[in-house]
């Protein structure tokens, strides 16, 4: 519609690629389609600048960090404020800081097998490690659910939830001790927070978090999730240098940078349209 009616387009987090148009799906697709016909590409990172570069995109790329950062940071802050009314709404946590794994998990290319697999994984760690805490906010999707009331209900030291809001899953990724997810944009989120990330997943768009070591990919087949968590579990020296490692993912002022990319735009454009009168 906006490019019908020569309306310039923003692509805010440009440039992510798995080149696997089914994982993600149907997000691939969509980001392969909004580069063709984006102006401005607002990439999160370098190796998302050089996706567009070999597409060929040449003009238009602004590399900028990623907007989410801004919100989590903003989020973060505010709870730190407000930190007794979220220890008591989860006032059932335990309270040992190497106790609580955050669990999420909805990518329907994962669906059937695949999600079945790390659902198995989940329930071998806390069968093996009873002093783990899964805390497990379960997608409302109807495929996701049903497998995980089958293969991780009923356990004691698995926690099932309905999908929180934003702030509590903000103030659970900060209580967690690890974290294992297929989602993206907790692949983002996490390192800021200093949180080690199994990415259950086989490819992801988001390679800078493996590559700085915020992150591994654990796969989606039970025994790969697994060893993957026992390789950090069983080494402190790993855990402290996934925590520690810096996050490739901006610093919080994105959201600033794109403002004034589009507001100096702006003004440039307002100039070749309206040039001043030279006249004396």
């Amino acid at each position: 519609m906006q490019v019908a009616q020569k309306i310039p387009v923003g692509h805010v987090e440009a440039g992510l690629r798995t080149y696997n148009k089914w994982a993600p799906y149907p997000e691939e697709c969509n980001r392969r389609m909004l580069s063709a016909v984006a102006d401005y590409h607002f990439t999160p990172t370098s190796t998302a600048t050089q996706a567009l570069r070999k597409e060929g995109i040449s003009e238009g790329i602004f590399q900028v960090g990623n907007t989410v950062i801004d919100s989590l940071l903003g989020i973060h802050n505010s709870i730190q404020q407000n930190l007794n009314q979220y220890n008591a709404q989860y006032a059932f946590l335990p309270s040992h800081p190497k106790s609580i794994i955050l669990v999420t998990g909805h990518r329907r290319e994962s669906f059937g097998e695949g999600f079945q697999a790390i659902c198995q994984a989940l329930l071998k760690i806390a069968k093996q490690h009873p002093e783990k805490y899964l805390l497990y906010p379960v997608h409302l999707n109807p495929n996701v659910r049903a497998t995980v009331n089958a293969l991780l209900a009923g356990y004691d030291n698995i926690k099932l939830i309905d999908p929180v809001p934003y702030d509590e899953m903000v103030y659970l990724m900060s209580r967690a001790w690890l974290i294992m997810t297929d989602s993206g944009g907790i692949q983002e989120e996490a390192p800021s927070l200093n949180k080690p990330v199994i990415v259950m997943r086989e490819t992801t768009e988001r390679p800078e978090g493996i590559a700085s070591g915020c992150s591994v990919l654990g796969g989606i087949s039970a025994e790969s999730i697994y060893q993957n968590f026992c390789r950090i579990n069983d080494s402190e020296i790993i855990y402290r240098q996934m925590a520690a490692a810096l996050t490739p993912y901006g610093n919080g002022k994105s959201s600033l940078k794109i403002a004034s990319i589009l507001k100096n735009s702006l003004v440039t454009d307002k100039v070749k349209k309206n040039p001043p009168n030279n006249q004396q």
